[in-house]
């Protein structure tokens, strides 16, 4: 279940505790200066991890579709790069349902995985930790979205995007 509101909290003490206080790619944003533009709001949402089984999470971020003003319009998906070079190549439409996570409310977590891309539209393995940089690609529909996606950074060298 996704429930969003306008939330209220420290910014600052958010943006304090994150390893990554940037993203760079299409859409370039200081946190800080996210937060205070768009505001943060809560998402609680379920999703699946690899395994199949349930995930619940309660987070509190930037809405997506704030951040992606800079974004080219007819992008089709967008490739998230976490700062190991853990990428995924995800529709558009089921990104911006989601946020870019700069706290997780219902548990201890800590600010080493954040901020994380999260949406209830993503399987878990998609859910991008330690976010570095968000770009727009126009994908056709032959093209093969797995072919633009890094998924085991640390296990197979990093090649080019086709």
């Amino acid at each position: 279940m996704t429930s969003r509101h306008p939330a209220d909290g420290p910014a600052d003490e958010l943006v304090s505790r994150l390893d990554r206080t940037a993203v760079g790619g299409d859409v370039d944003i200081d946190l800080g200066a996210a937060i205070e533009r768009f505001g943060l709001v809560d998402l609680a949402c379920e999703t699946r991890c690899g395994s199949g089984e349930p995930i619940e999470g309660h987070w509190r971020g930037i809405e997506l579709v704030e951040v992606l003003g800079d974004i080219d319009p007819d992008a089709t998906h967008l490739l998230v790069e976490s700062e190991d070079g853990f990428r995924v190549c995800v529709p558009v439409a089921d990104a911006v349902e989601g946020i870019l996570a700069v706290d997780r409310l219902d548990t201890e977590f800590s600010p080493e995985g954040l901020p994380r891309l999260v949406s209830p539209s993503l399987s878990g393995t998609r859910l991008v930790r330690r976010v570095a940089t968000i770009e727009g690609t126009r994908l056709s529909g032959s093209a093969d979205p797995a072919a633009y996606e890094e998924l085991l950074p640390g296990e197979t060298p990093r090649t080019e995007r086709p």
